[in-house]
């Protein structure tokens, strides 16, 4: 006898449950053809749907929606600058030092000081001090701008006049860097 009640007793849990679900289901789509004991569950669910929505719209999360605004305004930034167009979104242009490139360099300053080797050559726009790029193995010219805390460099490659900001990760271009470097070919090809 108890084997039938507990099984009895399990069933009317498992239907409970398939009404429960079938109706947060059939409110979530109201195309779907319901049963007809859902129908007065139905509109409880679709209350609490549209509080929830009410409340959403009315308290936004800044957790989800200003990284999304800030990444959006970013792109939009980023897309801008290297177009051509007016950048607004770096902060840094103050720390521009440089304004005129020096005639030739030797290479990256420290992967002659430590025998490694260079893809590309960037100078910092702050003192000046020559790094190579993240394609090379050893990324100089960001650990300088990590540890130095200048956030802008150029690319010296010949024929390349965009910036970096390594702070608002944005590239850029800044008309009052003049000039051209001499730069020697790269060990890395």
């Amino acid at each position: 006898m108890r084997a039938a009640l507990g099984a009895a007793s399990s069933r009317r849990w498992r239907h409970h449950a398939q009404v429960v679900v079938s109706s947060i289901w059939a409110a979530a789509r109201p195309h779907v053809k319901c049963p007809a004991f859902i129908e007065d569950v139905a509109p409880q669910v679709r209350e609490r749907a549209a509080a929830a929505r009410a409340h959403t719209a009315m308290h936004p999360s800044p957790t989800t929606r200003e990284p999304r605004r800030r990444a959006r305004e970013q792109h939009r930034g980023s897309y801008e600058a290297r177009l051509g167009g007016e950048m607004t979104s770096c902060a840094h242009l103050d720390h521009v030092r440089v304004t005129r490139l020096p005639e030739s360099v030797e290479g990256c300053e420290e992967c002659l000081a430590t025998g490694g080797e260079w893809l590309h050559l960037r100078i910092c726009l702050e003192c000046g001090r020559v790094g190579c790029c993240d394609d090379s193995p050893n990324r100089h010219a960001r650990a300088h701008a990590r540890s130095g805390g200048h956030p802008l460099i150029r690319s010296l490659e010949p024929g390349e006049e965009w910036s970096w900001c390594f702070v608002d990760d944005l590239a850029l271009l800044i008309p009052g860097v003049q000039g051209e470097t001499r730069i020697p070919p790269s060990p890395l090809g």
